[in-house]
């Protein structure tokens, strides 16, 4: 590929689909105004990018980059604890995501990418890289074989890019003339400076590195590395510059003289390269299902320097045990949303009922579920101990007290619980692979149907032949557990191939009513008390063990019936509340008044029934 040449269609569809949220670079051209005037400038923007192509040239004020550095953690004095977000013109990316659409087809059609990397790959992810290696892990010891990893550490891995290195390998990728000469002055002559409070440093010049912040640099960074899995003769899994080395055989020696050997042609690589492999981050892991722990086997060297063996280590946000058991990887993840749950239960009195369900779903429910289809065969305790968490948010959504019904709780919010969230997750997951809309190394995974090993017509032809499992550790993970399921699922489930619409059919259409969200902070959490029954009411609370008495101040059982409609404390707000509602032409009983009618009226109702909780001064809260 020698050249590219864009459309006035392509750039225009670019323009359309601009996120114009996005920060503005040095060039003070916003994302928003791209978008806003797509239709007027796309045609001028078309010949401005196919000049920059045919000549070789890209803008200097493309190249230039404000940095913003954020605190990522530990002491603020410290440079290396800053992570730098690079800001660059919104024109200069424009035109980086039409050539990165021609360069990643190329690699594509030509099968020039690894197909061991899963880093910044369409289509491809984390979770499916971490399910394939768990995979290969549990059937390797399901099979009695002896299972050794590699979890290899790059130093600034995007930072050290050797651009004439880089250069070399496009041109071997078959980029050739004015491209090559375009990706040439891409790299060269970039500059960057950092910005805080308004305040600039110098600007200073780049001499190594893919760009930070840009659409090409991850590919051109991806295009750089991929060359390393040839070098090495263990299985590998790459996820940018995460670099995974495993091996299984039946000989532990022959796994650590396999890997030494790897590690010698990877240094070699790496100072051939420019590379630089850090060995005091570089972990190793011996895997068993053993009671006694990890065997003790022949240290691994790298550059020179003895590998530390770990028991745990995070790979891809994801902590993997050599026993390949989740408790400690579930007491991480309970721990991480706890933290953020305690400042949403901070403001539990000062959000309404819909932000502080928002803020929960988009910021500690991820958390939860994060890798949730890898370790769903966790044990049940600590399944619990996620659900607890949600538990907890909900209590705090809704105003719930301690020892609410957990059935009642998610109608109330319309959720589904975390378990079942998980087994959805799987089949929609599983469907994917199964219909061939997942990478290839996920596919090959998938066993054959059972017509595919036999001459007869048998009832279970389209079943998949169940995998042979040795122990419980590999037959409850991913592909031997969603393989039985898969076989006693619905055909008609079966036969969707769009994950969007398996999702859609798996939910349980729990409705949402937006009669919840009415009313004050103090009286929606009365409200939600009372349809769960966890209110104030001496009913409730003897119902739930919590006082010893259930009767009202007039001597009758306190419930939701007495408190609305019979207690005579309360009858001259009742007649307001009856009154009102016979001017709204609805019946007052209790379905209305604590679930509204679905209709324009529910603000009339909410109004009415807010009105009289203040006036019954039943609740001290609301004096």
């Amino acid at each position: 590929m020698s050249d590219i040449s864009l459309t006035e269609e392509e750039v225009l569809g670019l323009l359309k689909t601009t996120d114009p949220s996005k920060a503005t670079g040095y060039d003070s051209i916003s994302p928003r105004m791209l978008k806003e005037a797509a239709i007027a400038i796309a045609p001028s923007l078309t010949r401005l990018f196919n000049l920059s192509l045919r000549k070789c040239e890209v803008p200097n004020i493309w190249k230039m980059a404000n940095i913003t550095p954020v605190h990522k953690k530990d002491c603020r004095s410290t440079l290396n604890n800053y992570r730098p977000i690079s800001i660059l013109s919104a024109v200069g990316k424009m035109m980086e995501k039409a050539v990165f659409k021609h360069l990643f087809n190329h690699l594509r059609d030509n099968n020039l990418l690894s197909r061991f990397q899963s880093g910044f790959i369409p289509g491809d992810g984390t979770v499916n890289q971490l399910i394939h290696l768990y995979h290969v892990m549990c059937q390797a010891l399901d099979q009695k074989k002896k299972v050794r990893i590699v979890f290899c550490d790059i130093s600034k891995a995007f930072d050290r890019v050797w651009h004439e290195g880089l250069l070399f390998k496009l041109k071997n990728m078959g980029i050739r003339g004015p491209l090559l000469g375009w990706f040439t002055n891409y790299l060269h002559m970039r500059k960057q400076r950092v910005v805080i409070q308004g305040s600039e440093s110098e600007w200073g010049h780049i001499q190594a590195g893919v760009p930070q912040g840009s659409v090409l640099g991850p590919l051109l960074f991806l295009i750089y590395i991929n060359d390393i899995s040839s070098v090495v003769h263990s299985k590998i899994s790459l996820f940018a510059d995460d670099t995974c080395l495993h091996i299984s055989s039946p000989d532990v020696n022959i796994n650590s003289e396999s890997l030494n050997q790897d590690l010698e042609a990877m240094d070699r690589w790496a100072k051939q390269w420019l590379v630089n492999f850090s060995p005091e981050k570089t972990k190793t892991m011996s895997l068993s299902l053993q009671n006694t722990g990890p065997p003790t086997n022949t240290p691994l060297m790298m550059n020179g320097a003895p590998l530390q063996e770990t028991k745990t280590h995070k790979h891809l946000g994801i902590n993997i045990n050599y026993n390949l058991k989740w408790n400690e990887h579930i007491l991480e993840v309970i721990k991480k949303a706890g933290k953020k749950l305690d400042i949403l239960t901070g403001l539990k009195y000062k959000l309404d009922r819909s932000t502080l369900e928002r803020l929960y779903v988009a910021f500690i429910r991820p958390v939860l579920e994060y890798g949730d289809v890898l370790f769903d065969n966790c044990t049940e305790e600590c399944s619990n101990m996620l659900e607890s968490i949600q538990k907890r948010a909900g209590r705090v959504i809704t105003g719930a007290i301690r020892g609410t019904s957990s059935v009642v709780l998610y109608n109330e919010l319309g959720w589904e619980s975390l378990k079942h969230r998980r087994e959805n997750n799987k089949l929609v997951f599983f469907s994917k692979v199964v219909h061939r809309n997942a990478p290839q190394y996920l596919i090959e995974h998938i066993p054959q149907t059972v017509q595919d090993n036999t001459r007869y017509n048998l009832r279970n032809n389209n079943d998949l032949i169940p995998y042979r499992c040795r122990t419980e550790t590999f037959k409850s993970s991913f592909f031997p557990s969603m393989t039985s399921t898969w076989n006693t699922l619905d055909p008609h489930l079966k036969s969707i191939t769009s994950a969007q619409a398996l999702r859609a059919a798996l939910q349980n259409n729990i409705g949402k009513n937006k009669y919840y969200l009415l009313g004050e902070r103090n009286i929606n959490i009365i409200m939600a008390r009372f349809r769960m029954h966890c209110s104030d009411l001496k009913a409730h609370l003897f119902d739930m063990n919590i006082i010893d008495a259930e009767d009202c101040a007039c001597g009758v059982r306190e419930d939701l019936q007495h408190f609305f409609f019979d207690c005579p404390l309360y009858r001259v707000p009742r007649n307001t509340v009856i009154h009102k509602f016979n001017l709204l032409g609805i019946e007052c009983n209790l379905q209305s008044i604590l679930n509204g009618t679905n209709s324009d009226t529910d603000v009339n109702i909410s109004d009415t029934i807010t009105e009289y909780l203040i006036e019954s001064h039943r609740f001290p809260q609301l004096n």
